[in-house]
């Protein structure tokens, strides 16, 4: 699906009022590779090469009322498949280990309960689809830990570019990966259209404030 072009500045609630219903989101593993860097920020690329992702993520209760405040954490591998901050055998000599930083970072929910990032698509590694890892504090309480999903063939089409397409074929789509389940029923999938050299990315996630 496609969501409506947003405004050249921040993100409002009209950016993701396309994107239905609002659905609880499902918790997944937080996986091997969390690390709370402490930095808060938008720009998590550190300069890295990679298809530019605008990502947006609005936070809202069950009723769909928005969680201004909440905490937003993201992470998720480089285009070789390597995760900062961990020696995680990705990515060949390229491991990146401790003190790294790069694909990491949190933002604090405006009043709409939106949170915005400036990050590459993620590459893929053996065995996974490919996914962003999100987690979503709330008064130092942790109310989610979810991962977000792609739409296989916008995946695809992205993975014919340099520097992605020097990895070869992922073995992994959506349908077989053990954790994904069915992430468009789900709410999990990130609802893309083109932004400008890029992709914006848009999801609305459910939380359970008082969880």
């Amino acid at each position: 699906a496609e969501a409506a072009a947003p405004s050249e500045g921040a993100l409002t609630a009209a950016d993701f009022a396309a994107l239905g219903t609002c659905l609880l989101a499902p918790q997944q593993t937080e996986g091997p590779f969390y690390a709370d860097v402490g930095l808060e920020r938008r720009d998590i690329t550190e300069g890295l090469a990679g298809h530019p992702l605008r990502l947006g993520i609005r936070v809202v209760d069950a009723g769909c009322n928005p969680v201004p405040g909440a905490v937003v954490d993201v992470w998720h591998c480089d285009v070789d498949g390597d995760y900062s901050a961990f020696s995680d055998g990705a990515g060949g000599s390229d491991d990146a280990g401790e003190g790294t930083t790069f694909l990491r970072g949190s933002q604090v929910a405006d009043a709409e309960g939106i949170v915005e990032f400036a990050t590459n698509y993620p590459g893929w590694y053996r065995g996974r689809t490919v996914h962003i890892h999100t987690k979503v504090r709330l008064n130092d309480a942790e109310v989610l830990v979810t991962q977000l999903y792609f739409d296989d063939d916008v995946t695809d089409e992205i993975f014919t570019e340099d520097p992605y397409a020097a990895l070869g074929t992922r073995d992994t789509r959506n349908e077989d990966d053990s954790i994904a389940g069915d992430p468009a029923a789900a709410g999990n999938q990130l609802t893309t259209s083109a932004a400008g050299s890029g992709t914006l990315g848009l999801v609305v996630l459910g939380v359970d404030p008082d969880a």
